[in-house]
């Protein structure tokens, strides 16, 4: 299915409002058909309630939200990479099918680690002042 460039202007959005509302369409997608992306969200859920509680500084939100915001992302994208894969591959297994699959949700658990950390140092002490004293 060889296309010339100028064929793929059908393609294209070519409204705003049309970029938007697939981009929307996408992220419900991911949603209901990834298991992973839902634990994501319910964790980012848990996060956000936990960091109202503690009353965190507007800097430490920008730090959280950017955090929770790169793990959905990276979830997406591994969703985006996977499903790209498959259908190259035509669900037939190969050892660089698999090598792109394992890179990808590696960077999905390096974002996740990364975000833990970061949330780790911002909440902790939080958590534990608002415990102990």
């Amino acid at each position: 299915m060889n296309m010339d460039l100028n064929d793929n202007n059908h393609f294209k959005n070519r409204f705003f409002f049309q970029s938007v509302k697939h981009a929307l369409a996408g992220i419900v997608t991911v949603i209901k058909a990834e298991r992973n992306m839902r634990y994501h969200l319910f964790i980012s859920l848990i996060v956000i309630v936990l960091c109202t509680f503690l009353r965190i500084s507007l800097v430490e939100w920008c730090i959280i939200i950017g955090c929770l915001s790169a793990v959905l992302t990276s979830e997406m994208l591994n969703t985006a990479i996977e499903t790209t894969v498959d259908l190259a591959t035509n669900g037939q297994h190969h050892i660089l099918a698999k090598r792109a699959k394992d890179i990808a949700a590696g960077g999905v658990l390096v974002t996740s680690i990364g975000a833990l950390i970061i949330g780790l140092i911002i909440l902790v002490p939080k958590l534990l002042n608002r415990l102990f004293y």
